[in-house]
């Protein structure tokens, strides 16, 4: 991988060779069992980076049991420190760790939970241990009983009984959070007869999943009473002692996957734009405010990030963040998603649903739209979709958007919408997207235009 150079983290570019690092994991990642098992294959997934300070790895392996030949996949998180702090937080995540011998959420038992590679300076945790995610290694082998004994209420009269259960893990960010996906399949005695149910697990720290929580509690409540304009999904279980909540499978289609496989999504551009427009006009409480002054700051650290990997582009980069600066002040605030993408959008029964109100907030409400037209914009690269596609539906939806809101809105989002194309680089650096420095330098392109007011939409309505 073409990487910087990082005088604070020298072992960088050997952490970034995915062949190198296999040979170290099959050398240094000690099996918690008798049986054997071969590294076949290693890949780097996802990286979070600051520049002389520290830099947190995401592989996935594929691991090969000698013994049955059964091939599966194990994630591990490697974290690199600048010299001044390496020792110290070595020694506090192996310390932490020093008994703990557990197997992942399928049961597996597969290698000791922590790590280290000496030649690299890497600390390793090997999932589901995570130092601050402590209720992942619980969720291995424990049940949610209030999430059950709800779902088979819900199933009415008849002797229901959970007959098998799974966990899928789906997400993990270190020290974040992570999602699985909670199986259940219940038969009723008498009858034979079977259903199924799909729940996620969210694990946070434990202050956080709580508010999380009552947040999505008070939406549900809202939607219950007519007074919300679109679908959430159910929130059923909170376990307060692992920092986990269980919320209901969203049922229907994702705006991702309508966008591929539909050739007709004026209704669905309708629909949305009038739900967001209604919600972010609304006065619904939100659990905290996120200024212009907070998305400042957010803009010098993505990017002081982008200035990192790309520092050619140092000079453009700094002159967008100060045209968006320039040309942005205070303005009306609403209830805001802030995490606003294509697969947290579904279509179903001709209603709108939107997921994951992690990172909500009372906010500008262009955010949202900044984000998500942003993502259009590289719809083929990050979705494999035709970038025409999502065209039309932004004609129409906004054209829908802005004839349900204040004028002056429309003016702001050029703006937005340059940040927005920052936050979308650095998407393809950290998720390492193949040519992902050339498609840097074209989205600070087109950052540049949208700054003149060239931009692929019109927000002119």
């Amino acid at each position: 991988m073409d990487f910087p150079s990082d005088s604070n983290l020298p072992t960088l570019v050997v952490a970034c060779n995915t062949e190198q690092m296999r040979e170290y994991f099959q050398t240094l990642l000690r099996p918690d069992t008798k049986e054997a098992f071969e590294i076949t294959d290693c890949r780097l997934i996802l990286l979070r980076y600051r520049r002389g300070f520290r830099c947190i790895l995401h592989y996935e392996l594929d691991v090969l049991e000698i013994s049955t030949g059964l091939l599966f996949t194990k994630w591990v998180a490697g974290t690199l420190y600048a010299n001044q702090t390496k020792n110290r937080s070595r020694r506090k995540a192996l310390n932490a760790a020093s008994d703990i011998r557990e197997s992942d959420v399928t049961g597996r038992k597969c290698f000791e939970s922590v790590g280290l590679i000496p030649e690299v300076g890497m600390i390793l945790q090997v999932f589901p241990y995570d130092r601050k995610l402590p209720g992942l290694q619980v969720l291995k082998s424990r049940f949610i009983p209030d999430l059950e004994k709800q779902w088979i209420n819900d199933l009415g009269s008849g002797n229901w009984f959970v007959e098998e259960r799974s966990i899928e893990p789906k997400r993990w960010r270190l020290g974040l959070s992570a999602v699985l996906k909670y199986n259940i399949s219940a038969r009723e005695v008498v009858s034979e007869k079977r259903t199924q149910k799909h729940f996620y697990l969210k694990v946070f720290p434990r202050d956080q999943s709580q508010s999380s929580f009552q947040l999505l509690s008070e939406l549900w409540k809202l939607r219950a009473e007519g007074k919300l304009p679109f679908a959430i999904a159910k929130p059923v279980a909170y376990a307060d002692d692992i920092g986990a909540i269980a919320i209901e499978e969203a049922p229907g289609v994702t705006l991702q996957d309508l966008l591929a496989g539909k050739d007709d999504f004026h209704q669905e551009a309708i629909q949305l734009a009038q739900a967001l427009a209604a919600f972010h006009q609304t006065d619904f409480p939100m659990p905290r405010r996120h200024l212009l002054h907070d998305e400042y700051q957010r803009m010098e650290r993505v990017s002081m990030r982008l200035e990192a990997v790309c520092p050619d582009l140092g000079k453009d980069i700094r002159e967008i963040l100060d045209g968006v600066v320039q040309n942005l002040s205070d303005g009306p605030l609403g209830p805001a998603h802030l995490d606003l993408k294509t697969d947290h959008i579904f279509f179903h029964d001709n209603c709108v649903g939107l997921i994951d109100f992690d990172s909500c907030a009372t906010s500008d409400p262009m955010l949202d739209l900044a984000l998500l037209l942003a993502r259009f914009s590289k719809a083929s690269d990050l979705f494999g979709i035709s970038t025409n596609r999502p065209r039309i539906f932004v004609h129409t939806f906004l054209r829908q958007y802005f004839s349900n809101t204040p004028s002056i809105w429309s003016q702001r989002l050029p703006f937005y919408y340059a940040w927005g194309l920052l936050k979308v680089a650095t998407f393809f650096f950290n998720h390492l997207k193949p040519e992902w420095r050339n498609e840097i330098t074209n989205l600070i392109g087109e950052a540049r235009e949208s700054l003149s007011g060239k931009t692929w939409f019109s927000a002119d309505c």
